[in-house]
């Protein structure tokens, strides 16, 4: 079954798949501000995120959608463009017989 879970609203013209944990500081365990550049150097960053799928200098954005290193562990996320840029897209998940995520879809056209 395909149900209706929310929306993403983009205003990069991309979206990152991830786990919380790689990108989100937990303020339990990072004590702010003091903390926060040593979090920093562990965790990603939005520029690091866009380095690594374009590189340096890619202003036509030829790498489209790919994997991306998170916390410096492979597998971590997945970056993609979206197909018209920024806005607010609806985002489905097929739900097996017992009502658990088999998988999600974000619809950007």
């Amino acid at each position: 079954m395909k149900k209706l879970i929310g929306y993403c609203g983009v205003d990069s013209g991309s979206i990152l798949i991830a786990d919380p944990c790689y990108v989100l500081p937990d303020k339990e365990i990072y004590n702010y501000p003091e903390k926060l550049k040593e979090y920093s150097k562990e965790h990603a960053d939005y520029s690091g995120i866009f380095t690594q799928l374009h590189g340096e200098k890619d202003p036509e954005w030829k790498n489209q959608a790919g994997e991306v290193l998170l916390a410096h562990v492979a597998g971590t996320g997945v970056l993609s463009h979206t197909h018209s840029g920024d806005g607010n897209y609806p985002v489905y998940a097929e739900l097996d017989d017992n009502g658990k995520v088999k998988s999600l879809t974000i619809e950007f056209v």
